[in-house]
């Protein structure tokens, strides 16, 4: 059976789905060059999946920094869902005082590249730790994971470090947390802990190198916002060391005994981390609180919400 011929109409419609294909290929490999001329190497797969590779790229065997290559089992509390509170960004959110009932605007802000500052300075261990199941004495230099009672919250104003319905109760924190509580006044008794001995800023190269290339790409930004690549890009450069920090506790990177599948599955490493950035962002937050008397109202895992009198948030926005 002979089929009749194609329409005009239909004919350039399919022309036009080629030529949109055609931009849509060119502008893939504009983007995909961009990045390669940013970070140094191809995107692959994921953005977690990138990082590695860069990581394996600027830490090649035999140098200074050691990459992580062997298996460590997870400690028991780091396999049990929900044993170590500080896992996540803070989420928090807190009623308007009375002045700020009367402000017209809120603006909501980023104020961190929060994990990337934070694998930067994290200080992580290397194998195994030690255990100490009466406790020991606290020292902010070593990576750990201290059991303590929840103190209160010491600023009502403030996201709490530690969760309301934890305050009182047994629970586990990472070392920059416990370390912040201190530097608060605050000096809960060490119940349990697990220690590393050996120890490392593990990520320092890697993040100075990823947060060169996050920086080209804000200031590409800001230069051309128009253009939808540059967008793209940075996106792509921020999806690398976020999902580096989530892959740490990966669960498709362990089996249904907590034990890991690749040496990459470090939840201590993630606790770390996380722990760190929510210590430097509270830390950030206190003192533009302290020196200006306002508070955000509302935290989520990438923003914060001010009240203001002022329409412009350029103007409004916390220093």
């Amino acid at each position: 059976i002979r089929r009749p011929p194609r329409s005009t109409h239909c004919i350039s419609s399919a022309a036009s789905d080629v030529y949109k294909r055609q931009v849509d290929a060119h502008a893939a490999a504009r983007r995909a060059q961009r990045f390669i001329d940013a970070i140094g190497i191809g995107f692959t797969w994921t953005g977690a999946v990138t990082g590695q590779h860069l990581y394996k790229a600027l830490h090649p065997p035999g140098g200074k920094a050691r990459t992580p290559i062997e298996l460590v089992k997870p400690i028991a509390i780091l396999r049990r869902s929900g044993s170590v509170f500080a896992l996540s960004a803070m989420t928090w959110t807190r009623p308007l005082l009375s002045e700020e009932k009367a402000h017209v605007w809120a603006h909501g802000y980023d104020l961190r590249a929060a994990y990337l500052s934070a694998l930067n300075g994290a200080v992580v261990g290397m194998g195994s730790p030690e255990h100490h199941p009466d406790g020991r004495a606290f020292d902010k230099k070593l990576p750990g994971v201290w059991k303590i009672v929840a103190p209160a919250p010491d600023n009502v104003l403030l996201p709490p470090l530690i969760p309301l319905d934890k305050v009182g109760k047994e629970v586990w924190v990472f070392t920059p947390l416990l370390a912040y509580l201190r530097e608060l006044g605050q000096e809960p008794q060490i119940l349990e802990a697990y220690v590393w001995n050996e120890s490392r800023r593990a990520f320092e190269t890697w993040a100075k190198h990823v947060d060169m290339a996050r920086m080209e790409m804000k200031l590409l930004k800001d230069r051309y916002p128009a253009d939808e690549d540059v967008r793209a890009v940075e996106k792509a450069v921020k999806s690398v060391y976020q999902g580096m920090v989530g892959r740490f506790a990966r669960v498709e990177d362990r089996n249904n005994k907590g034990e890991p599948t690749t040496p990459w599955h470090r939840p201590d490493f993630r606790g770390t981390v996380v722990s760190l950035a929510n210590v430097n962002l509270h830390r950030k937050l206190a003192r533009f609180g302290a020196e200006t008397g306002r508070y955000l109202f509302n935290d989520t895992a990438d923003t914060e919400i001010y009240t203001s009198d002022e329409a412009d948030p350029i103007t409004a926005r916390p220093k």
